[in-house]
């Protein structure tokens, strides 16, 4: 027995993977390759490097709050089905027998 509400929270789930995967792909994870001090070297550049550097450790971060939240949803969901087969259970443990 399913609750209906549970596959709410699943495709919620699926929908969080998703943007997490897409901010672990993100064109900002490699553009460390092409901001070396061969190609740009002043303090801005350097400013330039380290704000990308705070940025990429922020989408590695966000990436993982969205997975463990889907964690949380795909929990909540399981929760939601247990107990619906519990609520069917008992509703079969309780019809007088003819």
């Amino acid at each position: 027995m399913s609750d209906p509400r549970a596959e709410i929270y699943r495709s919620r789930a699926r929908l969080l993977r998703t943007m997490a995967d897409r901010l672990e792909t993100s064109p900002l994870h490699t553009l460390h390759q092409w901001a070396g001090t061969d190609t740009w070297q002043s303090p801005r550049a350097d400013q330039c490097r380290d704000q990308l550097s705070t940025d990429r450790r922020s989408l590695c971060s966000a990436a993982d709050d969205l997975r463990v939240t889907a964690a949380s949803f795909d929990r909540q969901a399981q929760e939601l089905d247990e107990a619906a087969a519990l609520a069917a259970l008992a509703a079969v443990a309780v019809v007088p027998r003819s």
